[in-house]
């Protein structure tokens, strides 16, 4: 009945770029707009982080290991699953070279994930887990080391390293002790107001906006659809987020300064994890098909 009354109303027209078997996650443009960064993982292969032409083409590995979470900003930051001690798996963030598909942690042990980089590039937002909260901390990024052709290899010392030299310094920004789960925030393109995807107690997922000292502006929604993976356009004037408000995940956009909603997709198997391209021409997201989840987008 779903399929009969989709196809009735029109599917969205959408073009497969990537459809390597397994599971794709959290598509995200490249900032010259011309490729696609994503997590893969697979029963078959290793977890990887894969950078892919809009075409469809050249589909390649830039760095081994899990993914989740890519944040498109200056600064490449992922949230990894890593074993902490003998027993224990954390997530905990990195920082990957564009290039060379390097990483280097900025967390240990802290169990971060949805790494959001202000637009100003030395310190974003990110999600912490704890005692079975979650909350919103702020992450200052330590200085990045640009490597130059000139660049020599010196001979030094050998001397214990201190973990904690490299780390990102992390503290508070909000102290919800009512249930209250946040996920998927992300800055507008001028740095000053961030979305959040929040779940209330009583089953409500809806997306809120803060201000960039972490002040609550505005609540999108609030009703019984899931709201989720909210992500803004380049002039900072819509949101698109995903929403299973119809018994389909599909795309809407909401209009910052009337309050407007519009449909972006109507696909059957659904969308998830949109980004738009840096032209705002385009969106990419996480779709599902016979032949399982794949990367697509639309114009």
């Amino acid at each position: 009945a779903e399929r009969r009354s989709s196809e009735g109303r029109g599917l969205t027209p959408t073009r497969i770029i990537a459809t390597r078997a397994g599971r794709p996650g959290t598509p995200r443009y490249s900032q010259d707009g011309e490729s696609i960064l994503y997590s893969h993982r697979s029963p078959h292969e290793a977890s990887t982080l894969r950078l892919v032409r809009r075409d469809g083409s050249k589909d390649e590995r830039l760095s081994k290991g899990s993914a989740d979470h890519l944040d498109r900003s200056s600064r490449l930051v992922v949230s990894r699953i890593r074993r902490h001690g003998r027993y224990l798996l954390y997530r905990d963030l990195y920082e990957v070279d564009r290039t060379s598909g390097k990483r280097q942690r900025l967390s240990r042990g802290a169990r971060l994930s949805d790494p959001a980089v202000h637009p100003e590039g030395n310190w974003g937002i990110a999600v912490q887990t704890r005692l079975g909260q979650s909350q919103l901390v702020y992450i200052e990024l330590p200085e990045r080391k640009e490597s130059t052709d000139q660049d020599a290899p010196v001979r030094r010392p050998r001397a214990r390293k201190d973990p904690t030299a490299k780390l990102a310094r992390i503290a508070p920004v909000t102290d919800a002790r009512d249930g209250s789960h946040y996920a998927h925030p992300a800055w507008s393109p001028a740095g000053d107001r961030l979305a959040v995807s929040v779940w209330k107690p009583g089953g409500f997922r809806d997306i809120h906006v803060f201000d960039s000292e972490g002040s609550h502006l505005r609540a999108l929604t609030w009703d019984r659809a899931s709201d989720t993976d909210p992500v803004w356009s380049p002039d900072g004037d819509y949101l698109v987020f995903a929403s299973d408000r119809d018994g389909i995940w599909n795309l809407f956009a909401y209009r910052w300064t009337d309050g407007a909603f519009f449909r972006v997709t109507r696909l059957l198997g659904g969308a998830t994890q949109p980004d738009i391209a840096p032209d705002g021409q385009h969106i990419v997201f996480r779709g599902y098909g016979a032949s399982g989840w794949r990367v697509e987008e639309i114009a």
